[in-house]
């Protein structure tokens, strides 16, 4: 398939995404239909699109390989979600979501206390720098707290 023909197809592809999700409606109660689902989906098909346009370009930087991971990435997380309309998958998909969407959560938080940690350290160990010399600027602090909760016991 040329370049021209690869655009028009994938383009195709991606108004029939919209077309066909948006006939099943949004207010259905089935695990794969979601106005969520439709919208990520569609972000998900705008963006292999365009990466995958970008992956085929002249080749010239590294760029085009980048382009191409994200694609490749995009096009699975699409499989993903076309998986989760199939009830023996489906509830397995919703599950690592949920658990995702969890982890995120508690990364902020764990986040949140990593910065305040650091600066607190940071503040109390920044004239030591003979003693601790992890802590005499703001990023190795972030990163020796970092470590610390992260479990590293040769802290310090």
């Amino acid at each position: 398939m040329d370049f021209n023909g690869f655009c028009i197809s994938s383009w195709l592809d991606l108004v029939g995404v919209v077309v066909v999700d948006n006939s099943q409606g949004f207010n259905s109660k089935t695990i794969g239909v979601s106005m969520v689902t439709f919208f990520s989906f569609f972000v998900l098909r705008v963006l292999l699109v365009v990466a995958t346009f970008l992956f085929v370009q002249p080749a010239g930087t590294d760029h085009n390989w980048v382009a191409g991971a994200v694609a490749v990435f995009c096009g699975w997380l699409n499989f993903v979600i076309l998986l989760r309309r199939i009830p023996y998958f489906g509830i397995f998909v919703v599950m690592i979501y949920k658990m995702f969407k969890r982890l995120l959560q508690v990364s902020v938080l764990i986040l949140l206390f990593t910065f305040a940690f650091a600066f607190a350290f940071y503040a109390l160990l920044a004239e030591e720098q003979d003693v601790f010399p992890s802590f005499t600027r703001v990023p190795l602090a972030f990163l020796r707290v970092f470590s610390i909760m992260a479990g590293e016991l040769g802290f310090f």
